[in-house]
Formats: structure tokens, sequence, C-alpha cells
């Protein structure tokens, strides 16, 4: 079970628009009964655009991102945003302040966010393709050695060794493994 009080704090600055947007949205799924972390990061080996997050909510085990793009940001780089951290989480959501024309994901539920209302448009799509050999590769060298479960006898391996067999083996847990391990559990 996800422990929401091991969830590490962001290192990046909040974007002063992002703010109002983020609080509104913490208090909307608190009250549905979300652990809503706002400014959270996943402990990983590296990349900040899959660490630093503007919202985690935790629900029954699952982790949702809601990535947060305000009318002065650029909504476009919302897809690469989640194509880089799906493997981690099991539902995206984009939240804006405006009516896009595009929305840059299919995979991920909408919300707008106006005048301290939260509409949430389209649910997302459950993320639950098998995680890639990169995203194993974000991970410490530590975590693929947990993964592997075998401390002793996997120490001399590369971390790309580490992670081929990590994929090679019973992969039915891995992302629930993953998970845990990234959320610092």
């Amino acid at each position: 079970m996800i422990n929401p009080k091991y969830i590490l704090k962001s290192t990046k600055r909040i974007g002063k628009y992002e703010t109002i947007i983020i609080n509104n949205l913490q208090k909307y799924f608190s009250k549905l009964g979300y652990h809503a972390i706002p400014h959270a990061r996943f402990d990983i080996a590296w990349g900040s655009i899959l660490s630093d997050l503007d919202l985690l909510l935790i629900k029954d085990d699952q982790l949702i991102l809601v990535e947060v793009k305000s009318s002065k940001d650029n909504l476009a780089r919302a897809r690469k945003q989640i194509e880089a951290i799906e493997d981690f989480v099991d539902k995206v959501y984009i939240a804006t302040d405006y009516e896009p024309k595009k929305w840059p994901s299919r995979k991920a539920g909408r919300i707008i966010v106006k005048e301290n209302a939260v509409n949430i448009i389209k649910e997302p799509k459950i993320l639950d393709r098998e995680p890639r050999l990169k995203t194993l590769l974000v991970l410490r060298k530590s975590s693929l050695s947990s993964l592997l479960m075998s401390f002793d006898s996997e120490n001399n391996l590369s971390k790309y060794q580490m992670a081929k067999k990590i994929q090679q083996s019973d992969t039915r847990n891995l992302k629930k493994n993953i998970k845990q391990i990234i959320t610092c559990q």
C-alpha cells in the first residue's frame, strides 16, 4: 500500500500561475477521498520531467498525476511529459484554466479550473502497459537490484544488464513494484 507520508517534495520552483489551479484541485480531490500531494517528486535517478509533479493523487494504491498547464504555459509540452511518466502512474489528467482548442493527449483526462470551480470534462484512460526498458533505466541501480531481488549475485551487472534481465522476467507486478520504489515505500 502506498503511504503518502513517504512521498518526497519537489525541488522545482512553484509556478505563480499554477498555484491557484493546484490549490483548487487539491481541495477538490481531497473532498473525494484522495490523498492530494502538491509539488511531489518521484525518487528516480535523473530527469526532472519525470520526477517533479504538479499534483499527485493517491487512492486505493493507485498513483494519478495531474499535470497543470495555465494559460501562460505551453500545453503542447504536456504530451512529452505524459509519455515520459505513463509507466510510473495509473492515470494522468491535464488541468488548465482555459478551454484549449486541442488537447495534447488522448490518454489523459481533462480538467478545467476556472473561478474556483473544478470541471472534469473527460476521465483518463488507465495506463496499463508493461514498463519499457527506457523506464527501468531511469531508476537507481539499487532500485533495479531490489527489483531483481538478488543483491549478492547481481551487483556486478550494469544498469542496462539489470534492466534487460528484469524486463525478460515475470513482469506481472513490475509496475506495482516500480510505484512502490519511486514513492519511497
